[in-house]
């Protein structure tokens, strides 16, 4: 895919003999810079950082004295399995758990094309596997340091990283356009929402089922499968991570999934709980105890429009008002959740809301291929260029 790669001059090195580490250091309250970057705000696989903290907005503590600038890369030792590895936009300031790395010498390699280095396959797993300790695994710097990989001449790096960040640009052009997507979707399930002129009801007045799952092990194994709140994503009921389970007949006509079924997500931490998916797999699925089965009225509530209301920021905030909050976990009960009132127009007045909103969403999944698309492209090029595990 990368035409005239001439490997001939290309050499064997370490990536400390090409890059350092840098030991810049800034006190965040010098005045001097007014972000930080912290673990969280890097996302795996991505080297924009979307997100940051505002120097003051809480304590830093003292590990956050490493200065960054643009066009550095940050590398989150921790957790290598995470991936995480960024090039800064902007001053800044993070913890001396991210490395912020430059190359030594620009005549030998370009700093543009070190990001591509360590975004690779191969430099991902030797980072794994050189990392130390189980529970939260780490890297020193000279461990970094040992990876090797092949260097091409600087212009042909010139040429490379040119391509690369072509690539990238377009992947992130891509992913704006499905963020902007996910705001429209949200907006326009408020606004249908809002305007559908309708009175409102408690849901135990629409719904015919609100049913508590199965109280049963989960195993790896068996005739069943048990669905769990990590099967429900964005709306959806989805297939993956299966876990099992063996029942009497009486228990798989009591819990056995129909489609048009809304599994609710009772328990789980404040930023999780609340959330549903509409089931629509074939087979016969049974589910777990801490997800409430929500079947509606027919001829009065359209399930569709139910899943999507129970996730729309409405829907939302009036589930949070009845949450149960522990120390750890959030709770909602069925009989609280029955008490969440919700907009009733027609039916016909639900299924043309819940068409327009299938529709954007449509635009988003076409949008959110794009970006695979283009991610694949990048891994693709990557491994052509650095080689991949065997």
């Amino acid at each position: 895919m990368i035409p005239d790669l001439d490997r001939s001059a290309w050499k064997r090195v370490a990536l400390g003999d090409t890059a350092v580490a840098s030991r810049e250091r800034v006190d965040p309250n010098s005045g001097k810079i007014d972000r930080y970057v912290a673990g969280e705000h890097m996302e795996s696989d991505d080297l924009k950082v979307h997100r940051w903290g505002q120097v003051g907005d809480g304590y830093l503590g003292p590990a956050f004295h490493r200065r960054f600038r643009p066009g550095q890369v940050l590398y989150g030792s921790r957790r290598a399995y995470l991936r995480k590895v960024a090039v800064a936009e902007f001053d800044g300031v993070t913890a001396n758990t991210t490395y912020v790395l430059e190359t030594k010498d620009r005549d030998r390699m370009l700093q543009e094309f070190l990001p591509f280095v360590m975004t690779t396959e191969l430099f991902h797993a030797f980072a794994i596997q050189e990392s130390k300790g189980s529970v939260n695994p780490y890297l020193n710097w000279s461990d970094v340091a040992r990876y090797e990989f092949d260097l091409p001449p600087v212009d042909e790096q010139r040429r490379i990283a040119d391509l690369f960040w072509a690539v990238e640009r377009d992947r992130q052009a891509a992913k704006r356009v499905v963020v902007a997507l996910d705001d429209a979707v949200k907006d326009l399930t408020d606004t249908s929402l809002a305007r559908s002129g309708a009175s409102e009801r408690p849901l135990a007045d629409v719904l015919e089922v609100c049913q508590y799952g199965l109280s049963i092990p989960a195993d790896e194994e068996g005739p069943y499968p048990l669905l769990r709140m990590t099967n429900l994503l964005a709306g959806a009921v989805v297939g993956q991570d299966l876990k099992y389970c063996e029942i009497s007949a009486e228990d798989l006509e009591a819990y056995r999934l129909l489609p048009g079924d809304v599994l609710f997500n009772r328990t789980n931490s404040v930023e999780h709980v609340g959330r549903s998916g509409l089931f629509d797999l074939e087979g016969d699925f049974v589910f777990a105890s801490y997800l409430v089965r929500l079947r509606p009225r027919f001829g009065i509530l359209d399930s569709e429009y139910l899943n999507y209301f129970i996730n729309s920021r409405l829907g939302q905030r009036r589930i949070r008002v009845h949450l149960s909050k522990g120390v750890q976990q959030a709770n909602i009960s069925a009989t609280k959740l029955k008490m969440v009132r919700i907009p009733i127009p027609a039916i016909e007045i639900q299924r043309a809301i819940v068409s327009r909103i299938d529709a954007l969403r449509q635009s988003r999944r076409a949008a959110a291929s794009r970006v695979s698309a283009i991610s694949e492209l990048s891994a693709t090029l990557r491994r052509e260029v650095f080689g991949g595990l065997s």
